[in-house]
Order: structure tokens, then sequence, then C-alpha cells
């Protein structure tokens, strides 16, 4: 052990012994998991970067996914080097956002390996296991999770030998992860009385939402706002029942104050993006709550600009404890409201669920 002169520190050699009293320091708990985001991430951008796909909507998915990753990779690395795991390479790596080469036209044998790349990571499994990351990087982690899965949907009609646009007001009733499981909850799955009285607001003023939507629909969207009330109804069931067997049941509000007049096609489809954003934020809330007592966001309610910060403080308080089989069903519903989004026309997201302060 040598002492620094001038008493202006203490610097320990590699064989010296432990101070007493004085514990060595623990890498942070979330670096395999961040790790291991990073290296899924950085396959698939490379995978997008050599995509080929005639012009079109396949194309268009292509070019969305390789800023996509880009914006995930440089994020991962900017956390990596915050929790002290820097990527020693990081600058010697292929820049995944300026691919060497550009989507041109093709067949699918591109698509189909792009495909592939988002199936990594997104099992049951995987989903399993975001219980188990620590709070400060769960949502981080279930939002690259989540923003897989659905761009694994997506990408399904153009990996075939003809692709073809998904048939309009298809809705995402039956979701299947690449391992055969389904990522929507079970029809057995009943959230934790805790984990329902998070969501039952949220889930109530989503239900509204859509059936506003559906109410107002042009012809050419009522097919999609169907499927969203039959969805966001059977959710919000699902969390007050649960809510109530619980003892924690609210009184039933009656209605809702939109947040903008809905009077055109062009505003039912802004409110569906907005219904399901603000269902989206309020999922990814749940999965890691700040404080054990603050409901959910009402997303019909408010501007639907909520927050779910990547290094929230919720790691250390008790209530942010969320079981295997509620991390997975909750990364379900967050999936199928960014499918829901795009369906809307709304752009995919890099992190579904969050809005990050840059």
């Amino acid at each position: 052990m040598v002492l620094g002169g001038s008493g202006c520190g203490l610097r320990l050699e590699r064989d010296a012994p432990p101070i007493p009293l004085i514990p060595p320091v623990e890498p942070h708990p979330a670096i395999p998991a961040l790790r291991e985001q990073w290296t899924v991430v950085t396959a698939a951008a490379t995978a997008a970067a050599v995509t080929t796909a005639a012009p079109g909507p396949a194309r268009n998915q292509v070019l969305a996914l390789r800023a996509i990753h880009a914006d995930q990779a440089r994020v991962l690395e900017q956390r990596l080097a915050e929790v002290g795991a820097p990527l020693a390479s990081v600058s010697q790596t292929t820049n995944p956002g300026k691919p060497e080469n550009p989507a041109t036209p093709g067949g699918s044998g591109g698509v189909l390996a792009l495909r592939a790349a988002q199936a990594r990571g997104i099992g049951m499994a995987a989903r399993l296991a975001v219980a188990d990351v620590p709070p400060s990087d769960r949502a981080l982690v279930a939002a690259l999770i989540a923003q897989r899965a659905s761009a694994w949907m997506a990408l399904t009609p153009y990996a075939d030998a003809a692709p073809v646009p998904p048939p309009p007001g298809k809705g995402p009733e039956v979701l299947l992860a690449p391992d055969g499981h389904p990522l929507l909850p079970a029809a057995g799955w009943t959230p934790s009385g805790t984990l329902a009285a998070r969501l039952v607001d949220a889930a109530a003023a989503a239900r509204y939402g859509a059936q506003v939507i559906a109410a107002r629909a042009a012809d050419s969207q009522a097919h999609l706002a169907r499927s969203g009330v039959d969805a966001l109804s059977e959710h919000a069931l699902r969390v007050q029942v649960a809510a109530q067997s619980a003892g924690l049941a609210r009184a039933p509000v009656l209605g809702y104050r939109l947040p903008f007049a809905v009077a055109t096609a062009g505003d039912v489809a802004r409110l569906a993006r907005h219904v399901w954003s603000g269902w989206a934020q309020a999922v990814m809330a749940a999965l890691v709550p700040a404080a054990p007592a603050a409901p959910a966001p009402a997303p019909v309610t408010g501007t639907g600009t909520g927050t779910a910060s990547r290094t929230s403080s919720a790691g250390e308080h008790p209530h942010s404890a969320v079981g295997g089989s509620d991390a997975s069903a909750l990364l379900g519903w967050l999936v199928e409201a960014e499918l829901s989004r795009q369906r809307w026309q709304a752009p995919a997201l890099a992190f579904p669920g969050l809005s990050w302060p840059r």
C-alpha cells in the first residue's frame, strides 16, 4: 500500500490487502444486463445496415430501424460509462447510425435477417428476467425489449418472398413471440393488488379514450378503433377486478376531459396515438414505480408527456419490486401499445413507454 504524496489521496497497489472496515467497491448490478442489451442492439444495427429492401413500406422500416438502433447504442454506451463499465472499443466499432451500404431494391432475404435480429432476447425467459434488472435500469432494458418485439411483429409482412402491408385495421389481438409464447398476458394472469392499484386509473381512462375513438371513427378507421376498445376494455376490467379483490378499488369515474377537440378523422387518429402513448407510459411507470402511493397518469386527461427516467431512484424503494410474471405481462402490454401507436400512423420509437430528456 502506498500513501499519496502531501496527503492528497490514497492509492492502493493491485496486490495490496483490503483496508479493514472499508468494503471493496462492488460493480453496478445492472452491468451484465446493459452489456447484454448492447450486444443485441449492435448486432441488430449491423443487420439493419446491410439489409436491402425495395422502395416502399419495407424500406421505410429498415431506415427507421437504422436510426433507432443507433440511438439505442449511444444511450447504452453512455449508461455503461455512467455505471463504471465503459466499452473500451466503442470508438473502434462501426457506427450503426452511418451504414456503409444504403438501402437498395432487393429481395426479402435481408429483411428476414433483420427480423431475426429483432427476435433476439424477446422470448418468455428474457421478459421474465426483466424483474431481476435493478430498478435504476429496468425501464431502459424493458423499453429495448419492447422495441425489438414490436419491430419483430411489424416486419412480419415483409419477411415473405412477396411482402405485402398488413391488412387495414388488423389489431394486435394475437401476439406470439419467436419462442411461441404469447406476448400478451395469459387469461389466468391476475396482477397483484399493488400493481392493479397503480394501473386502475390509467386503464379506466385509456378505455374511455378508446370508446371515444370508436364512437367518432371514420368507416376506414372502425375496425382498428374497435380492436382498441376490445383490448383496453379487457385490460381495464382485469386490473379493476384485481384492485377490488385487494380492497383497493376506487369510485368509478363517469367521464374524462379530452385533451383536444375530436371532430375529424385526423383528430381521431391523433387521439388514438395520445391514448396508446399514455397507456404505454402508465405501464412503464407500473413496471418501475417511483413511489408507492402515486397513481399512474391518466392518458386522456393530460398532455401525454409523462416521463420515466432510466436513472430513477425507485431502486431503493420496497414498492419497486415486480415479479417475473408481472414484468412479462407488462412488457406484453407495452408491445401492444407500441404496435397500436404505429397502426395509427405514429413513428416507431427507440424506447417505447419512455420520453427522454435530451
